[in-house]
């Protein structure tokens, strides 16, 4: 494998719950005057805990290992914002879906805590930032957009999976899903 990469546990949305959300984002693109590349419905996800900047085979292992020991149950995930976080940096503010009450991401918070707990325990490093902060990014763009309302955007999820993010590439490469229990 070559070129940079990055490995990260994630929630992926059902097709037509991606593809609802990929249509959503082309109305708010055309109605904001946008012009950052949309991420795409095969490459939507909310990321869960990041592994580690390299797909070693000893590092895919250990993740395989993380996910087979998460125990969780079945949660609903619902998105009802969508807004800019404004980092500052020229083209590259993110434009993601967000949630008006954090308490509407319980299962969530538990599936991140239950992984970052098994990623610290294989002894792999842990992120330096550790903050938690659910949302789904639709876009990247120069423009900010303010916090608004939006028809709720729901899922049950019921398997979270190990990406392999091609850094750059725009390519991402699921190499495993592990159920969460009803």
């Amino acid at each position: 494998m070559h070129g940079r990469h990055n490995l990260f546990f994630a929630l992926m949305p059902p097709p037509a719950v991606a593809e609802q959300v990929n249509l959503a984002a082309v109305q708010l693109r055309r109605a904001h005057g946008l012009t950052g590349n949309l991420i795409g419905a095969d490459r939507l996800h909310v990321s869960l805990h990041a592994v580690a900047p390299d797909v070693s085979p000893l590092t895919v292992d250990a993740a395989r290992f993380i996910a087979a020991r998460v125990d969780s149950p079945r949660f609903e995930v619902v998105f009802d914002r969508v807004q800019s976080f404004d980092i500052h940096r020229a083209g590259t503010n993110p434009v993601v879906l967000w949630h008006s009450d954090h308490r509407s991401l319980t299962g969530l918070h538990r599936l991140h805590k239950l992984l970052h707990l098994e990623v610290r325990r294989a002894g792999l490093p842990l992120p330096a930032n550790h903050g938690f902060n659910p949302h789904m990014t639709l876009l990247y763009d120069r423009q900010i957009v303010p916090a608004q309302a939006i028809e709720p955007v729901r899922w049950t999820a019921t398997e979270f999976a190990l990406i392999d993010s091609h850094v750059g590439d725009g390519c991402y490469e699921c190499l495993g899903t592990w159920p969460l229990h009803p």
